[in-house]
């Protein structure tokens, strides 16, 4: 099945995340307790939990931000209080993710003070040391629960856990801006192409799964009847080997069409330019091309950033 894309105007809206201190749907209300009239302590995110946060596959330290932790009342405190935090890893396995062992990950402090006048904190950090030795196919995660606080104020029974998640980034996984042509024996004759943005998304420890921002979708952006389409249930996988060899495959759900790399030439990934390149295909007898019955691409990606 082949879909096709409008000549839409893309407007693209930026929201500026301010962190810190100054959470404005804190602010709004729209997450944290409702009703003040007792004090109380709560994990505003508690009800999006998981957080969920994508890092890269490195050997050095990488440290994000840990939930913020409220003080839940009318007026802000007039003298210091201090919350005490635990871990609790069965709040990661409840949720079907897996639990960084001790040595993965640590924590600055499970203490949130909080000063006079203060109600909001984001001073809890989380560090993963050397995230290289995680399994990118694996979603891993932190829980955290409130066990105790000073002043007279109340732990918010539905607002006391969240959880902390990671998924894991190959070296390969990122905004690539791609240049391709492609054959189709009615529709693309011609072989002509276009330049798009994509995203590789990490499929596996050395492999990525192409998604263009433009269709919202897994799939290979092609010349289809003169303007920008695609294929349905074909989502291109690209696995580099340990030579840098790049080869390609359809690993759509239900997928009936698979691919086979272009004899002749060198479908590969360039470390240092963070380039890819690739030709493949399909059709009856497959290869060799033949005009009468191939699909083809011929492809080059170049890294713009992380996604």
């Amino acid at each position: 099945m082949r879909k096709v894309l409008s000549y839409l105007p893309v407007i693209m809206v930026v929201s500026a995340i301010t962190g810190c201190l100054k959470d404005k749907d804190y602010e709004d209300q729209k997450y944290g307790l409702q009703v003040k009239e007792v004090k109380g302590v709560a994990f505003p995110q508690s009800a999006s939990s998981p957080i969920v946060y994508g890092i890269n596959s490195q050997t050095t330290p990488q440290t994000v931000d840990g939930p913020f932790v409220a003080l839940e009342e009318d007026k802000a405190p007039t003298s210091p209080v201090n919350v005490t935090l635990q871990i609790d890893q069965t709040l990661v396995t409840d949720l079907g993710f897996t639990a960084l062992g001790p040595t993965d990950f640590s924590i600055n402090s499970l203490t949130v003070a909080f000063a006079a006048g203060q109600k909001l904190s984001d001073a809890v950090k989380i560090t993963i040391p050397n995230s290289s030795t995680l399994d990118p196919t694996k979603s891993y995660g932190v829980g955290l629960v409130i066990s105790a606080v000073d002043q007279g104020y109340k732990v918010a029974s539905n607002q006391k856990t969240v959880v902390v998640a990671f998924n894991i980034k190959n070296q390969y996984d990122g905004k690539y801006s791609i240049t391709w042509t492609n054959y189709h024996p009615s529709l693309n004759p011609g072989y002509t192409g276009s330049t798009s943005t994509v995203e590789l998304h990490t499929s596996g420890p050395n492999s990525v799964k192409m998604f263009w921002p433009l269709a919202d979708a897994y799939c290979i952006p092609a010349i289809l009847g003169g303007g920008p389409s695609y294929f349905g249930a074909q989502e291109p996988n690209y696995t580099v080997s340990a030579t840098n060899v790049v080869t390609v495959q359809n690993v759509a759900s239900g997928a009936v069409t698979f691919y086979s790399m272009a004899p002749g030439y060198s479908s590969r990934y360039d470390p240092v330019a963070k380039k890819f390149y690739a030709k493949f295909g399909y059709g009856t007898g497959y290869p060799p091309f033949d005009p009468a019955a191939s699909r083809e691409w011929t492809q080059e990606f170049t890294y713009t950033g992380p996604r």
